[in-house]
């Protein structure tokens, strides 16, 4: 089950960036979904969000669970992905900036579970 983690400045965090763009998780050729998500950081719990999509089609949207700068994720902060959709094989999983996050960088950790 890969585990996907990034240190994402609030200045590159900007409404629309996608945060997965060109990174190794980004697609696989196998089928996929995102299980948990986490997202840490910015100033004040709730603060920023973000939108997972498989390809062109929305499965959540989540926000930041804590604020503050130098954090990293905990079990606490991992939420299930209620959602019963499947990433086809190469299919792009996208991660779209909805809420930029204020001052402090942000802490996005997915974890994907690969059948």
């Amino acid at each position: 089950m890969p585990i996907a983690t990034e240190n994402i400045a609030a200045a590159s965090a900007a409404v629309g960036v996608n945060l997965a763009q060109g990174k190794w998780w980004q697609q696989s050729p196998r089928h996929r979904r995102v299980t948990h998500v986490a997202l840490v950081g910015s100033v004040n719990p709730s603060d920023a969000a973000i939108e997972i999509m498989y390809g062109q089609t929305k499965v959540a949207e989540f926000r930041n669970t804590r604020g503050g700068a130098n954090l990293n994720p905990n079990k606490d902060d991992l939420i299930a992905v209620l959602s019963d959709l499947v990433m086809l094989p190469n299919e792009l999983l996208n991660v779209y900036v909805k809420v930029a996050p204020t001052t402090n960088p942000v802490v996005l950790q997915l974890i994907v579970q690969e059948f």
